[in-house]
């Protein structure tokens, strides 16, 4: 981690933050599992008075879980226990061997989206797709009624969250 309580967006904390990711050095191996409980356990900053606070974690993976919990089925019951502020959870798959089902799942589990940059193409134009979706969101926590009719199912039983270019 590069603070010890999630940190506003501040010019000076980002600059922080660029100069703790020039200091990283890559030693093999992919903890999802990890990344994943200390996001979801991490305290919330207060809100501000800037409007309603929409919960987001933005995560980056390489691959496929090689350390820490790697069955994805448990990977997915700890997030589902973790999550106790309804997170919208967004992924950006970096490479050609991520574990896109266990991607999928989480997102779908969690409302949010992903997306996928391989290996030849440019990281920019994805990165920059996902920034525009996290920052609109258009409607949440959507909910399907179908009041006055006789309906024997509806589906998706639960819709995530819709952002803006969607």
């Amino acid at each position: 981690t590069f603070f010890d309580q999630p940190m506003r967006a501040s010019p000076e904390n980002v600059d922080t933050a660029l100069r703790r990711v020039d200091t990283l050095a890559a030693m093999g191996g992919t903890n999802i599992s990890g990344a994943l409980q200390q996001a979801l356990e991490a305290a919330m900053p207060p809100a501000d008075d800037g409007g309603p606070f929409l919960p987001q974690i933005v995560f980056l993976t390489d691959g496929q879980p090689t350390m820490g919990v790697t069955n994805p089925q448990q990977i997915l019951e700890m997030t589902k226990r973790l999550d106790t502020r309804a997170m919208r959870v967004f992924a950006l798959g970096v490479g050609d061997e991520i574990d896109v089902h266990l991607i999928d799942d989480l997102v779908q589990q969690h409302r949010g989206a992903r997306d996928f940059v391989r290996n030849k193409e440019k990281i920019e134009v994805k990165v920059d797709a996902l920034c525009q979706k996290i920052a609109q969101p258009a409607l949440t926590d959507v909910e399907v009624r179908c009041e006055g009719l006789d309906s024997f199912d509806v589906h998706p039983a639960r819709t995530r969250d819709l952002f803006c270019g969607e």
